[in-house]
């Protein structure tokens, strides 16, 4: 074999061996795009559940708590959501972005609060107690006595919702 010779083989080897470096670049890309799904981020699958937060939640009378719901699909992929917001059993009361005001009786209200997306909903329960003292009435009011007589007066504090706070006064 001359030397022109070894020259074409040579350089044609060399195009087969780049042409083969390319080749498995390529099969190498596309078995690790197939492997990570990277085509293409999935969308979030149909909403499964929705979670309340926070649940369940104290607060006094007349307090206020924002509650916020979560959703997610079946596989737990996060989906968001706007749920539609009511109270089902007493409690106080909860406007559309889930802001809920405490009403006056204290108690507990077990599912109470309940967001709705579709036909999914979930509920949370919340803890009305007995709010820190907004008045004290004491009586008799007014007494009037004669000096060195003797009376008796009662003191009681409410909440904000009128219900008795006891306290020493």
């Amino acid at each position: 074999m001359n030397s022109l010779m070894r020259r074409r083989v040579t350089r044609v080897l060399t195009q087969h061996a780049r042409i083969a470096r390319v080749l498995l670049a390529v099969g190498a890309t596309a078995m690790f795009a197939a492997a990570c799904d990277v085509h293409g981020v999935s969308a979030p699958g149909t909403l499964a559940t929705l979670v309340i937060t926070p649940n369940p939640q104290t607060l006094a009378v007349t307090g206020t708590q924002q509650f916020t719901a979560v959703g997610k699909d079946f596989a737990g992929v996060t989906i968001p959501v706007s749920p539609t917001w009511s109270v089902v059993s007493g409690g106080g009361s909860i406007n559309a972005s889930g802001l809920f005001t405490a009403g006056g009786v204290p108690g507990t209200y077990a599912n109470t609060i309940k967001a709705t997306q579709g036909s999914v909903s979930a509920t949370a329960t919340v803890i009305v107690t007995v709010g820190p003292i907004a008045s004290i009435t004491v009586t008799p009011n007014p007494a009037t006595l004669a000096i060195g007589t003797p009376q008796q007066f009662v003191a009681v504090g409410k909440d904000a919702g009128g219900n008795v706070v006891q306290f020493t006064p």
